[in-house]
């Protein structure tokens, strides 16, 4: 009877040591106010259109992503277009990708800047739940449908609720007007991060047992 007196005053203990599953939820394992975000800055130089892939799923390859998706595109924001200059910020955009696919999350806002606000009509096409047993649907994000009338600024939209996942089974295409430069800021909400889950437990399983000693 006392060693259950002790394991149950061990669980209230420490039910709160980190807290619930969402608070564990993030790059340092515990969710705060704090936003957290990366950028993506991309440029065409050209006299042309480009469609690019922002996120590319489980596919390494503009063919790999074309032949899932079903469209054509320029290619992968990780590889190499003509006239095309992209910057990942604050680590590298295969760091960055590989770190989602690894470990899922959610954006809760995009900030856009653009140089012409005509790029705002283009919609950003999101492909979730990429597998190999069925086709892929999509959804679109406007920036254009977010852009508040009352702002000064024309050339830049805040994205709210968007409710993207980043994992290995997304893939988001955007087309790119010629001449164009736009800054894409991403906030995201929480992390899944399995590393922080074991931590978790690990320090979880400690705490019960210094109270039970």
């Amino acid at each position: 009877m006392e060693t259950k007196n002790l394991s149950e005053r061990a669980r209230k203990n420490v039910s709160g040591y980190v807290g619930d599953l969402m608070d564990r939820l993030g790059f340092d394992g515990i969710q705060s106010n704090a936003k957290r975000s990366f950028t993506f800055k991309i440029a065409n130089n050209g006299a042309t259109d480009i469609t690019i892939a922002l996120l590319s799923g489980p596919c390494a390859t503009k063919e790999e992503l074309e032949a899932v998706i079903g469209k054509s595109i320029d290619g992968l924001i990780t590889e190499t277009i003509v006239d095309f200059v992209p910057t990942c910020t604050p680590q590298s955009f295969v760091l960055t990708r590989d770190f989602f696919n690894r470990n899922p999350a959610t954006v809760g806002e995009i900030r856009m800047l653009v140089k012409d606000p005509a790029q705002f009509e283009n919609a950003i096409e999101v492909f979730e739940g990429i597998n190999p047993f069925s086709k892929v649907g999509s959804y679109n994000i406007t920036p254009a449908d977010d852009k508040d009338p009352d702002q000064n600024n024309d050339k830049l939209v805040h994205i709210k609720d968007t409710n993207l996942q980043i994992n290995d089974q997304t893939a988001a295409i955007l087309k790119v007007n010629a001449g164009e430069e736009i800054s894409l800021k991403f906030f995201v909400d929480v992390v899944k991060n399995p590393v922080i889950e074991l931590d978790y437990a690990v320090s979880q399983r400690n705490a019960m047992r210094r109270v039970e000693l």
